[in-house]
């Protein structure tokens, strides 16, 4: 009688494997970023390196586009789910930036500044210069301005490597404050668009004790401390 209970739990298991990832995330003051080792199941890493959308890493600043492709996808996919949040509680949500980048520079993340970059509308826009409202004449910026103005409050990714261990894919990234503060809310949307029902730990490192905290599709976005 026990063999078959057993042999029942064990296929129950299987088909409904546990949906959850698990992080660990350490502030570097020498460096101002943020280190973390993001644990994956096999499966969950095989789906991100598949179905990540091509237009991630087409979007993604040039430091990413010059990985070698499987990584540039791996981080391309990570800067949209795995990000530092800045939003005050009644506060607008933050716009993410998807701008180019040149050289060797990286960025991503969320814009601060929260400033529409695209075709200009109302005065301004159908000349270099024009009169407005205050009867002073105002030079609007150009596309190029605010994309460099957007690009100064963007978070860096940074690439580290992956490693297979006891049945787990850890992958090593590091995210690097456009301030190099330490972060006080982060949102955490890791493989929620395979699984709505899916779990994301974070557990931060080098405090007094180890804190963690769970993201869900309810619980997005959360309070953290992540240094003393």
């Amino acid at each position: 009688m026990f063999a078959p209970l057993f042999l029942l739990s064990l296929i129950s298991v299987l088909l409904h494997p546990v949906h959850a990832s698990l992080s660990e995330a350490q502030w570097n003051p020498a460096t101002g970023r943020l280190e973390v080792a993001l644990r994956l199941s096999p499966i969950d890493a095989r789906w991100i390196e598949k179905f990540s959308k091509v237009a991630e890493v087409q979007k993604a600043p040039a430091a990413i586009k010059q990985l070698a492709d499987a990584d540039a996808k791996r981080l391309a996919y990570i800067r949209q789910r795995y990000r530092i949040d800045r939003v005050r509680p009644g506060g607008k949500a933050p716009t993410f930036q998807n701008s180019e980048t040149s050289g060797n520079s990286e960025t991503s993340g969320n814009s601060k500044t929260g400033r529409h970059v695209g075709k200009q509308t109302g005065p301004g826009a159908n000349g270099d210069k024009e009169n407005v409202d205050d009867g002073k004449t105002h030079t609007p910026e150009s596309p190029d301005s605010q994309n460099t103005a957007a690009k100064k409050t963007e978070d860096r990714y940074h690439w580290v490597g992956r490693q297979e261990q006891r049945g787990y894919v850890w992958w090593y990234f590091e995210v690097e404050p456009y301030d190099r503060r330490p972060p006080s809310r982060m949102t955490i949307e890791l493989l929620l668009d395979c699984e709505p029902n899916y779990v994301h730990r974070m557990v931060i490192l080098g405090l007094d004790k180890p804190t963690s905290f769970d993201f869900n599709r309810k619980q997005k976005t959360l309070p953290v401390r992540v240094s003393r």
